[in-house]
């Protein structure tokens, strides 16, 4: 008769939503068995490559695991039985940081804090975000935002640095803007702060350009939000300080107050209408 180990799993939440249902389960396997094989047994079941993750056992961090290089131990390897001692198993997620660099620092002996290791991984991610940025917009330049977007934008006075089939990113009147595309939705940043995540893309654009509308309005001694009538055909909903738009189209996050009235002013109109809003 064959032994078996049973062992406990957890893992990380990775976005709102997904912490809805506890991740918490058990599973047996038969003994023996190698730690390095019951860990690839029990890895994430999100394999996004370029995501990282730290295996929790006991409150030590004995290995990184990730789509790209699965499991880099960082203990050694050995044989358990069905009466090893085994605490519970957390995959605790660490975002982009790169799976081979954070195998290394964590190999040095830094601790496996992950906000510490994102600010000092930081300034190397930023510059692989600025490479990739580039390369992409040789290879694939233009296209995320519609001409009609692209037209209203330079009635804006905006100046466009990057422009690839995934992100534009621009600057007008020394502010940059940001908006580039993150899974099904177009995320906007304005400074490097997120100011709203949207769907359909069409939507995004006219928020965009609503949002740069006000900036400018603000800039030139008007009212930022200009008395024009409002079409949201429904009001976001408002969770821990944050708002959110569900049962769409459109749908989304809004990150505050000044955001949801962007919305306001956005919602049923088009491209060219959002930016008429500049003289209104």
């Amino acid at each position: 008769m064959v032994a078996e180990l049973t062992v406990t799993i957890d893992r990380d939440s990775v976005a709102m939503g997904d912490d809805m249902e506890s991740h918490r389960r058990t599973m047996t396997v038969p003994t023996p068995v190698r730690l390095s094989v019951l860990l690839a047994r029990v890895a994430p079941e999100i394999r996004q490559r370029g995501w990282s993750w730290v295996v929790d056992i006991g409150g030590e961090a004995v290995a990184v695991w990730s789509a790209d290089h699965g499991v880099r131990l960082l203990v050694a390897d050995r044989e358990l039985a069905a009466d090893s001692p085994l605490g519970t198993i957390v995959n605790r997620y660490f975002g982009q940081i790169d799976p081979g660099w954070l195998h290394r620092r964590l190999s040095e002996g830094a601790p496996a804090n992950r906000c510490q290791l994102e600010r000092e991984y930081e300034p190397l991610a930023r510059r692989a975000r600025a490479e990739e940025d580039r390369r992409r917009e040789r290879e694939r330049p233009g296209g995320f935002v519609g001409e009609e977007t692209l037209a209203q934008l330079s009635r804006l006075a905006a100046v466009i640095d990057l422009h690839h089939d995934r992100k534009i990113a621009f600057e007008v009147g020394g502010v940059r803007w940001e908006a580039e595309r993150s899974d099904t939705m177009m995320t906007i940043r304005r400074d490097g702060r997120p100011r709203a995540s949207l769907r359909p893309h069409a939507f995004g654009e006219v928020w965009l350009v609503v949002a740069v509308v006000v900036d400018v309005r603000e800039r030139r001694g008007l009212r930022p939000c200009p008395e024009a009538p409002l079409r949201a055909a429904r009001e976001p909903v408002a969770v821990a300080g944050r708002f959110f738009l569900r049962g769409g189209p459109p749908d989304g996050n809004l990150e505050d107050d000044a955001a949801v009235a962007i919305y306001r002013l956005a919602a049923g109109r088009t491209v060219t209408e959002a930016g008429d809003l500049i003289g209104a």
